[in-house]
């Protein structure tokens, strides 16, 4: 685990759970490989950090951001407690299948054996896929702001734009269940409802974005920050390299 100022076990299970919930975002630090001949082909190693960090103004977490530079990442806006893990693929074709391996503390030294070359080899990699950037100030550097009736507060970094929309009247007792909440998210809106005190769907956002999102891509989970519920959306933007700057257009 990379604590910004605590230190906590978490168990796979727990992780696992959080990451079907869609609170967990994934920051690749070394990539699958489709060329057998390369170090680590059949091995990815990643961080698992909370997806609205930024958002909930979470510590900046300087060991895990050392680490990422280690892997060719340079200045990532990285926030809050975060694990390390590492996915196997196994088999091929029809038989294939990832499963999660044990990661040594001790592989979280600089001289560790899976970090030599690793920067080099992402850098290849970027410039295959055409991302050749491996300093995060242009891709992932993030923007944040909120709404002129404050309804909901937003960031933007690399390849998703986050928006926190704020439920009123709820409070740590009086909390939401994901079926008292309706999320409409389309290619250039989104739309977020939410159940009154009547029992009736009311509207809290209804805009029309800044750029196209992929639908597939985006997600949504509840929340709860500076005491209500939020509606937490990830918009997964089309075009990963366009910069939005603002979410309504």
């Amino acid at each position: 685990q990379f604590a910004s100022n605590s230190t906590t076990i978490v168990s796979e299970e727990t992780v696992q759970k959080l990451g079907e919930m869609g609170s967990v975002e994934a920051f690749t630090l070394s990539q699958f490989h489709s060329d057998s001949s390369v170090k680590d082909w059949n091995k990815k190693v990643s961080f698992y950090l909370d997806e609205a960090g930024q958002l909930k103004n979470l510590s900046p977490n300087s060991r895990a951001v050392a680490f990422a530079t280690l892997c060719g990442y340079d200045n990532v806006p990285l926030v809050g407690d975060m694990f390390v893990g590492r996915l196997l693929r196994m088999g091929s074709g029809v038989n294939e299948r990832i499963v999660n391996v044990d990661f040594l503390l001790s592989e979280m030294e600089s001289s560790a054996e899976w970090l030599k070359d690793l920067k080099a080899r992402n850098y290849q990699l970027g410039i295959a896929t055409n991302k050749v950037a491996m300093d995060s100030g242009d891709a992932s550097e993030v923007v944040e702001g909120e709404s002129v009736d404050k309804a909901y507060q937003w960031s933007e970094g690399g390849e998703y734009v986050e928006v926190v929309v704020n439920v009123p009247g709820t409070t740590s007792s009086k909390k939401l269940s994901s079926k008292d909440v309706k999320v409409d998210i389309r290619s250039k809106t989104l739309k977020v409802m939410a159940k009154d005190d009547s029992g009736q769907f009311s509207s809290l956002v209804d805009i029309k974005l800044a750029g196209s999102v992929s639908v597939d891509d985006s997600t949504w989970n509840l929340g709860f920050a500076k005491g209500m519920v939020t509606v937490e959306v990830t918009l997964a933007k089309q075009n990963n390299s366009k910069k939005w700057g603002k979410v309504e257009e």
